[in-house]
């Protein structure tokens, strides 16, 4: 069976149980892996504090299924925004959650794009102690799919 295309090899009726070898390139390196792990959510925490502007399309924050947010820095009124990626991805969840350090007075904004929605509006705030919000793109908007506050 060598040299064969993708669509020549021979299709298994057995239903796939994540563990299952698969071959991944990666920078330029063929790598193994399983399906289990391809599908395992990636998560990400972070520390925000007042001003503080990240786009999860970009750097180290790109890729993410998960960011659990702590809260750096006191007093008075505190926001921290935060651009969701592109809605283009369509079928996306990206889930937040928040820790025991954030209060009414500071605020991660989640925020779209330009001509981008969420739930029909521009920003989701985040101000609660273990609050949680996960959204989910159909292609053209973000949607609420499920939230909790404490």
């Amino acid at each position: 069976m060598s040299n064969l295309k993708i669509t020549e090899l021979p299709q298994s009726t057995n239903p796939l149980d994540g563990n299952e070898i698969l071959a991944v390139v990666q920078d330029g390196e063929t790598r193994q892996t399983t399906l289990t792990e391809v599908n395992k959510p990636r998560g990400l925490s972070h520390t925000l504090q007042d001003g503080d502007t990240i786009n999860l399309a970009s750097g180290v924050f790109n890729g993410y299924d998960m960011y659990k947010f702590s809260w750096f820095g006191a007093g008075g009124n505190q926001n921290a925004t935060v651009t969701l990626p592109d809605v283009s991805d369509s079928g996306r969840m990206i889930r937040f959650i928040t820790d025991s350090s954030f209060t009414s007075n500071t605020h991660a904004r989640l925020t779209s794009k330009v001509n981008q929605t969420i739930d029909g509006g521009t920003e989701y705030v985040l101000n609660i102690a273990y609050e949680g919000v996960m959204i989910w793109s159909d292609g053209t908007e973000w949607f609420v799919i499920q939230a909790k506050s404490h």
